[in-house]
This record gives structure tokens, C-alpha cells and sequence, in this order.
């Protein structure tokens, strides 16, 4: 292999990798919380974390969450705001049962899961919950009573029996782009480029 054949797949791997570093939507499973809702099913949809995502397709990483001992079941969304306390859903995952209290993770394989934007856009990330099993923090959410468990991508939610209530609840759910996407030009040019100034340095110094 030729130095140059090295750089090109050194450049494109790098942009590869800037493409595919995993985004968090939601206030996080590690935030401040320990307040629990009373018994009851609820949909919730986060109002702190909430990134712009460029046109591409997401592979949706994993939902994470922090919760109680109390039994219940839960199925993560995400949606794009698309009127005043109104969500349009991009996608809804498999509903789990929680496995106890502590950090729970629901990882997702690469492909399983995804959606598509096709222009840039505001990603919220929202769940469904047959009990109190989530804790949550300060932050502010969509609050709604009870879940509605039969969304679908496409679906409108809002407006909410709560809007912008005063609280986040402890999850995310980890988005990445799709890892069959080319590399943008632009993005493994200036990577090429660098690589290529380093070669061509160390042949003037040899």
C-alpha cells in the first residue's frame, strides 16, 4: 500500500468517524433526580436537551434511564416540534419492562433502528410509562396523563393535560448517523488535506 493509498483511508475513516459520534436527546440519565410521580401511566417529552440534527439517517443508539423499584413498562420516542405544545413523532421504540432500580440500558444493533430527517431539525426526546418508574430532577417537560402508548412515526402528540411542567426526567436516547452514509466531501477533503501537509513536511525533511 502507497503512502497515499494510507492517507485516503486514514481521511476517510476520520470522517467516518465524525459522522457517527453518538448524540444525546433528553436531559440524561445522570442528572440530579430522586422524585418519583404518583402511581399512574404518563408521557413525557423533554424540554432541556434537544439538539439540531442535520438531514441524514440516525441510527438510534440506546435508551437510557434512571429507575425505581417500582415495575412498569416503558417505550422511548423521539419527535420534532411542529406547532405550539404539538410533536410530530420521527420514531418509537420497542416497549420494555424495567428490570429494576438503578441505570438501565436498552441498547439498540446498528440498523435496527432509525429514522430519517430530511432537513435540519429540532429532535426531542419523549417516553411512554405504565407507572412511576422513571425519577426525575429540575428541568421542564411536556407532561401528558396518561401515556399513549399507541403512537406510531407520524403520529401528532400535544397538546399536553401539562405543558412545560416544571421537572425533567432522568433518560436520553443516544442518536448516531448511520454508519452506510458517505463521508461528506468537504469533510474528508480537510482531513486529506492535513494528512497530505504532514506527508509532504516529512519528505522535505528526509
Amino acid at each position: 500500500m502507497t503512502m497515499w493509498t494510507r492517507l485516503l483511508v486514514v481521511g476517510v475513516v476520520m470522517a467516518v468517524s465524525l459522522q457517527t459520534q453518538a448524540v444525546q436527546i433528553g436531559a440524561g440519565s445522570g442528572i440530579p433526580a430522586g422524585i418519583l410521580d404518583s402511581a399512574g401511566s404518563r408521557l413525557n417529552i423533554d424540554n432541556t436537551v434537544f439538539p439540531n440534527l442535520p438531514a441524514a439517517t440516525y441510527d438510534v443508539v440506546d435508551f437510557e434511564y434512571s429507575a425505581s423499584a417500582n415495575p412498569g413498562n416503558l417505550q422511548p420516542f423521539l419527535a420534532a416540534l411542529t406547532g405550539a405544545n404539538q410533536y410530530t413523532v420521527l420514531w418509537v421504540g420497542p416497549t420494555a419492562s424495567s428490570p429494576g432500580a438503578g441505570i438501565n440500558t436498552v441498547p439498540y444493533a446498528p440498523g435496527t433502528e432509525q429514522f430519517t430527517l430530511g432537513a435540519a431539525t429540532d429532535v426531542y426526546a419523549g417516553f411512554n410509562a405504565s407507572s412511576n418508574t422513571v425519577f426525575f430532577g429540575a428541568g421542564l417537560t411536556d407532561h401528558n396523563n396518561p401515556a399513549l402508548f399507541g403512537i406510531t412515526p407520524g403520529s401528532v402528540i400535544g397538546p399536553f393535560t401539562n405543558n412545560n411542567l416544571g421537572r425533567s426526567y432522568a433518560f436520553e436516547i443516544n442518536v448516531a448517523r448511520a454508519q452506510n452514509i458517505i463521508p461528506e466531501p468537504a469533510t474528508a477533503s480537510l482531513g486529506l488535506l492535513a494528512l497530505s501537509g504532514l506527508a509532504m513536511r516529512r519528505r522535505r525533511t528526509t
